[in-house]
């Protein structure tokens, strides 16, 4: 069984002031935030695996990123500060490094940056939850929240939501099918044979 739910919001940096101090670089961003989650037929232990103990092979399975490695130095195990470099259409190499990493509570959390990334973009970050469902099944939320920021920032919001929106269902699809099988989906297949 795979359902999809998705949520999204957008905020301003204002709301978050008083609970939190903002960078002046960033006191005109706002939040722009998406959720999808899809329950996947496997164990939370094998998704633990392919989604934070094996972090730096995304490039393997995800067609959204071309190819990916550990980074030069990053430590054996995938903590805190482990990162990956991923070339990914669009944006050109990625640097994504962990910034959570609870294998008891299921959480991977990393930041996203990229030269290409365009200017309005402040700061991208990624968070994974799986969720043991009582069918055995898992649920696999992933969270993008970006702030953005100027006057482009403010009118793209609804592009870029679309647009994650449209990348974290690739990603749990595809997610689905390696987690499940062993192999890669169809279309990680096509790009492979494409390349």
């Amino acid at each position: 069984m795979t359902t999809h739910q998705t949520t999204d919001s957008t905020d301003s940096a204002d709301s978050h002031r008083a609970h939190r101090s903002v960078p002046s670089a960033a006191a005109d961003a706002r939040l722009v935030s998406v959720t999808t989650a899809r329950v996947i037929a496997t164990t939370p232990d094998r998704l633990w695996t392919v989604v934070a103990d094996e972090f730096d092979t995304v490039g393997a399975w995800a067609s959204t990123v071309d190819r990916s490695m550990a980074s030069p130095g990053t430590p054996a195990s995938n903590e805190t500060d482990a990162d990956r470099y991923c070339e990914v259409p669009g944006l050109g190499q990625t640097r994504e490094r962990i910034t959570a990493f609870d294998p008891v509570g299921l959480i991977l959390g990393y930041v996203v940056e990229a030269d290409g990334m365009p200017t309005f973009l402040r700061s991208v970050e990624s968070t994974w939850r799986i969720t043991p469902l009582d069918s055995g099944e898992a649920e696999v939320r992933l969270t993008i929240d970006a702030r953005v920021g100027g006057a482009s920032g403010r009118l793209l919001a609804p592009a870029l939501r679309a647009q994650f929106r449209r990348t974290q269902r690739r990603v749990l699809a595809d997610l689905d099918v390696y987690a499940r099988s062993g192999q890669v989906s169809r279309r990680k297949a096509r790009m492979t044979t494409d390349q």
